[in-house]
């Protein structure tokens, strides 16, 4: 392997690593934005939580089309366009306010179903290793089952556990892959 190609490979991990940190990381920033506007402003709570969702989601989203634009061998491009669906998702949820007077409840199908395939197929086909891939669908297994049972208290209980817990285990879990993958790179075992 030439030094231009270990370089190469090494920042196609480094990047996929720093991706999957702060793939964790996304619903614990929304919840944290929805909580603080609940805070801050709890008198004009519906247009400053729409304007701060969209804001965000637009920072999000961004972040993500700069994830997926950058070459990389461990983003699959069947990773990178259901990345791309999950986005829209993101956005649909956000405006989904504004559209479903319009578009009634298909909308909400559009958005949910385009979040949970662009999750789920973006995680299928990242290379990866098992224990991320795991970590992610059961975050968002634990999700759909919150949408469902909304009344229930344990799966609320479960959901708010999971979601401190969600960041902290995909970023040890993304740093743990990539160091496996280090090491092989440098032992020549690909």
């Amino acid at each position: 392997m030439t030094p231009q190609e270990l370089d190469v490979a090494l920042k196609d991990i480094r990047r996929t690593r720093n991706f999957m940190i702060f793939f964790g990381f996304i619903p614990m920033i929304y919840l944290f934005v929805m909580f603080g506007v609940v805070l801050m402003f709890p008198n004009n709570i519906d247009i400053v939580n729409i304007v701060s969702l969209t804001l965000l989601t637009l920072l999000i989203d961004s972040f993500i089309i700069i994830g997926i634009c950058k070459i990389n061998n461990y983003l699959t491009s069947k990773a990178k366009i259901k990345l791309v669906i999950y986005s829209i998702g993101l956005l649909g949820f956000v405006l989904m306010p504004l559209l479903i007077s319009i578009l009634e409840y298909y909308i909400i199908i559009f958005v949910v179903g385009a979040i949970y395939y662009g999750v789920i197929g973006f995680i299928a086909y990242t290379n990866i290793d098992l224990y991320q891939k795991t970590t992610h669908i059961v975050y968002y297994v634990l999700l759909s089952l919150v949408v469902l049972f909304a009344g229930n208290e344990t799966i609320i209980g479960l959901f708010s556990i999971a979601t401190l817990i969600y960041p902290m285990l995909s970023s040890y879990l993304a740093v743990r892959w990539a160091n496996k993958e280090f090491f092989k790179l440098m032992n020549y075992e690909k």
